[in-house]
């Protein structure tokens, strides 16, 4: 099922809060991993806006 983008948009804002706290020397990869999820939700929130553009970039 297909996430809206206020859905998204809410999604990469929590994200975006909760990296402030992560020091980036953070252990086992938790802020890489945190990182490629918010590249993630902003790569499907393109998508959503491309699609919905009619494709137009």
């Amino acid at each position: 099922m297909s996430r809206s983008e206020a859905e998204l948009r809410a999604d990469i804002a929590d994200l975006e809060r909760l990296l402030v706290d992560v020091p980036p020397h953070h252990g086992a990869g938790t802020r890489r991993s945190l990182e490629e999820r918010l590249d993630d939700l902003r790569s499907e929130l393109h998508r959503l806006r491309t699609a919905s553009d009619g494709g137009a970039a």
